[in-house]
């Protein structure tokens, strides 16, 4: 019988380990953020990946452009397919877990003003597209105004 290589499928099965919870976890090499990483071959060489994501392809179909995979169940080294969902970056920002179990961007959402006492109102909040960030604009006036005027001298 010829020796074969285990499809991307059989390497995730076999890394599963199912806690009392019921998530599917990584039982293989995690990275220092506790993802589990799995190495995988494209155009003929190998790639380190998160495991979550490779899972959510074999499972679910590829993760489309700009999508982000995130772990429904919070629990980051879990590769179960109904705990994984593609969103934006700044939806899987602002799921995130924070010290009081409320979500940092809830949390950060219910801010007012910036630390500098400046409201976060439509004229005065710059939102960066890419990560849904706000920033204050007359801070952030402030801050080229000052670092000009460093240049200048």
């Amino acid at each position: 019988m010829a020796n074969r290589a285990m499809t991307i499928h059989e390497r995730l099965s076999r890394a599963v380990r199912i806690d009392e919870a019921g998530c599917w976890r990584w039982g293989l090499r995690r990275d220092r953020d506790g993802y589990g990483r799995i190495t995988v071959t494209r155009d003929g060489r190998p790639h380190g990946e998160l495991a979550h994501r490779v899972a959510f392809a074999e499972w679910c179909g590829s993760i489309p452009p700009g999508l982000e995979v995130d772990h429904l169940c919070r629990v980051r080294d879990c590769i179960r397919p109904d705990h994984l969902e593609a969103v934006t970056g700044p939806v899987n920002k602002a799921r995130r877990v924070g010290a009081d179990t409320a979500t940092l961007g809830a949390f950060n959402g219910l801010k007012t003003h910036c630390p500098d006492g400046h409201p976060y109102d439509e004229a005065n909040t710059y939102v960066a597209p890419a990560s849904g960030f706000r920033n204050c604009r007359a801070c952030r006036a402030g801050k080229y105004l000052e670092a000009a005027r460093r240049r200048a001298k």
